[in-house]
């Protein structure tokens, strides 16, 4: 079974999404409320599948949840099958610190008019509800916080944060570096 897109836009309770950021941010926002985050197989020494149809198979099928490599995995396959022009990153999670440690965590970022948004429906409870703008200083508003990059002159790394409160809180880095499959299969070990 490789990725079926029907059945995915099933799990996720959408007909289709529109088309350019509106539909960008539909898809994103209906992954985040229709698959949980889980991530019981590597906090158990376990090394989560990331094969097309192993990734069907646990979150569409099973009706499961998954962890960042799962969920950005399978969103991925079907970014590409909407014709999205995404590259993946691999980040740093900082979790409120002022650095990460090694990059463990993935994301897209995603081509649409000219214009790249960051698109992370894996990163459980604080991250956005919907793509962020990946440019530095711009501020949004998504159903669950604002969000906002900021450049990290000490790392050399695009920062994402939340406002928390009164104040910013980063949440993962991003040095810029290009992203093949084999750094995300090293990244899941």
């Amino acid at each position: 079974m490789q990725f079926d897109l029907s059945a995915y836009l099933a799990r996720l309770d959408l007909s289709a999404p529109a088309a350019g950021a509106e539909g960008l941010a539909q898809l994103h926002h209906a992954h985040m409320s229709s698959i949980p985050f889980e991530n019981t197989a590597p906090l158990m020494g376990r090394i989560p599948s990331l094969d097309p149809a192993d990734l069907m198979d646990k979150l569409v099928t099973r009706r499961r949840g998954g962890y960042c490599f799962e969920h950005n995995g399978l969103y991925g396959l079907a970014l590409a099958q909407l014709g999205y022009g995404a590259r993946p990153l691999l980040a740093r999670v900082r979790n409120g610190g002022p650095v990460g440690g090694a990059r463990t965590h993935q994301a897209w970022l995603v081509e649409i008019d000219g214009d790249t948004w960051m698109s992370d429906v894996g990163f459980g409870g604080h991250g956005p509800l919907a793509p962020i703008p990946y440019r530095i200083g711009v501020e949004l508003d998504v159903p669950n916080g604002r969000y906002r990059f900021v450049e990290d002159i000490g790392t050399g790394e695009t920062v994402l944060e939340r406002l928390a409160g009164d104040r910013w809180t980063s949440l993962w880095g991003y040095d810029g570096v290009p992203v093949q499959q084999v750094d995300i299969e090293a990244a899941n070990v």
